[in-house]
């Protein structure tokens, strides 16, 4: 957030990739997925990144996520040391 002429606005927005899971649209049909899909990956954004590899986008390997908890920790203290200002 940052206050510009008196009216806050979002500057920016920013998330941490906690959990990443997948599952069949419909109940009981296995999804056509395998380790060896997810290798190459984060494990925090493993299968995000899988899916929209797979329909031509690029997932950047540096996004914060859960696997990463010194990142992420640092991530927090300086937002809340903004929040609390």
């Amino acid at each position: 957030m940052e206050c510009r002429d008196g009216l806050w606005r979002i500057l920016g927005l920013d998330c941490v990739y906690e959990r990443d899971g997948i599952s069949p649209v419909l109940p009981g049909r296995p999804v056509a997925l395998t380790p060896d899909d997810l290798a190459p990956n984060r494990s925090s954004y493993a299968i995000l990144t899988w899916h929209l590899a797979r329909r031509g986008y690029a997932v950047s390997g540096d996004l914060m996520g859960d696997d990463q908890p010194e990142r992420v920790a640092a991530f927090y203290a300086e937002t809340l040391k903004w929040v609390h200002g």
